[in-house]
């Protein structure tokens, strides 16, 4: 459950993710099998010499996904809300820190520069920029 007591589903990798992990993984599986194939033919080895380690590669990959997958999802999670609404306070850089995170801040449209040591309140967000205004004004119609 989320902090709004909603059940959060579960998450599941999309063919997208999958796509991009299985194309991350060809250059490595390319340099493994290139350099086999030159000492097998250097050597005059077996085939199963390049044969086994790519299919020991390509068991890696699969088995790894499970635990790596997220890296690749480019999707927001719904872990990490937006801080609407929370209270926070300027920096002297003229961020804000909100719950212990510092944010890159602008005043709301039409308000008064942001001060150091200001309590603030965050009335929208976009990607890492808050929105805030003053703590105690009234948010516009």
């Amino acid at each position: 459950m989320d902090e709004r007591g909603q059940v959060e589903q579960e998450r599941r990798p999309t063919r997208r993710v999958m796509l991009k992990y299985a194309l991350l993984q060809l250059p490595g599986l390319g340099l493994l099998a290139g350099g086999l194939v030159w000492l097998q033919q250097a050597y005059a080895l077996s085939a199963w010499f390049v044969v086994l380690p790519c299919l020991v590669w390509v068991a890696k990959d699969a088995l790894l996904f499970p635990w790596l997958w997220r890296a690749f999802d480019d999707r927001p999670s719904a872990r990490t809300p937006e801080p609407l609404e929370l209270v926070g306070v300027v920096t002297a850089g003229g961020q804000v820190r909100v719950r212990g995170e510092l944010w890159r801040a602008e005043p709301v449209a039409g308000g008064p520069p942001l001060q150091a040591g200001q309590r603030v309140r965050v009335r929208r967000a976009r990607g890492l920029t808050l929105f805030v205004e003053a703590e105690g004004e009234e948010p516009p119609p």
